[in-house]
C-alpha cells in the first residue's frame, strides 16, 4: 500500500503566554498552543499554589499511638480548606460559561483574566513588569487549500476528503511537507510498555513507512479492568505519546 499526502505549510505567526511567575513549585497547568495573536493558556489553575495561603504547620512530636480525634480530618483542617478552594475553582473554569475553555474562543479570554484575577488575589506579583501575561514568538501551522489523502493497493485506490474523512498536520518546521509512496504498517495501539508487558512494536520494521494506530490504550478502549488501568486512561493513549514513539521506531 502507499500513501500520497502532500501539504503546504504556512509558518510565521506570534501569539503571547500566561506567564505568571509567583515562584510556587506547586503550580500545575495544561500550557494550550493555537492561532495567532491568540493566547497559551495555563489551562486549570487547580493547586494555584494553595500552599501559597495556607497556614503553616508545625509537626506534632512522635507518640507511641495516635488517638482517632487526632487523626480525624475536621472541617476546619487545612486539608478542608484547600479541597473546597479545589472544587470552587473547578467548578467554575469547568462551567458552560467558559466553552471548555478552548484557544481562540471567548472561553480562553475568560480563563486567562481568571487566572490572572486569582493570581493578584494571592497577593502574588506579576512576574513581567506590571503584567501577569509576556509576549512570546510561537510557529503556527496550517494546512493550505485541502490536503490530498489518497490510499493505494494493488487493485484499488480511496480518497479521503480533507475536514471530513482526514485531518493532516505536522510538527516540522519547514514551508512544505509530503509523504508520497510510504507503505501503511499497522501497530495497533503503537504502545511499548516493557512494565506492563507490552509491545506493539514487536518484530515489525516500521522504518521509513507510515504507521497506522488506534486511539486510546488497551485498557480505556476495551473497559477492561485487567488491562492497563482499565477505564482510566494512561499515558500510553495520548496522541503525543503515540507520535513520540513513531518517531522513535523510525517512522516516516
Amino acid at each position: 500500500m502507499g500513501l500520497s499526502s502532500p501539504i503546504e505549510l504556512d509558518c510565521p505567526s506570534q501569539s503571547r503566554v500566561t506567564s505568571p511567575r509567583i515562584f510556587l513549585r506547586e503550580i500545575y497547568g495544561i500550557v494550550m498552543i493555537h492561532q495567532p495573536h491568540k493566547t497559551l493558556t495555563l489551562g486549570l489553575l487547580l493547586i494555584l499554589g494553595f500552599s501559597y495561603c495556607s497556614e503553616p504547620t508545625t509537626e506534632a512530636p512522635a507518640a507511641q499511638t495516635a488517638s482517632p480525634e487526632a487523626a480525624a480530618v475536621t472541617k476546619d483542617s487545612p486539608t478542608a480548606e484547600i479541597e473546597a478552594m479545589l472544587h470552587e475553582h473547578v467548578a467554575i473554569l469547568a462551567s458552560d460559561e467558559y466553552e471548555g475553555r478552548a484557544p481562540a474562543t471567548p472561553g480562553e479570554e475568560l480563563t486567562i483574566n481568571y487566572l490572572r484575577d486569582q493570581f493578584a488575589a494571592l497577593g502574588a506579583d506579576p512576574g513581567n513588569v506590571d503584567s501577569y501575561f509576556q509576549s512570546v514568538e510561537v510557529t503556527e501551522i496550517t494546512a493550505v487549500g485541502a490536503p490530498a489523502l489518497t490510499i493505494q493497493g494493488s487493485d484499488y485506490e480511496a480518497s479521503f476528503a480533507y475536514g471530513e474523512e482526514q485531518v493532516l498536520g505536522s510538527q516540522q518546521q519547514i514551508p512544505f511537507v509530503t509523504v508520497q509512496g510510504s507503505e501503511l504498517v499497522f501497530v495497533g495501539y503503537g504502545i511499548v510498555a516493557p512494565e506492563r508487558n507490552w509491545n506493539d512494536y514487536a518484530d515489525i520494521d516500521v522504518t521509513d513507512k507510515t504507521v497506522v494506530i488506534l486511539v486510546n490504550d488497551p485498557g480505556y478502549a476495551s473497559q477492561d479492568p485487567n488491562l492497563f488501568n482499565g477505564n482510566a486512561m494512561t499515558y500510553y493513549g495520548r496522541w503525543t505519546y503515540k507520535y513520540e514513539e513513531a518517531a522513535r521506531q523510525g517512522a516516516a
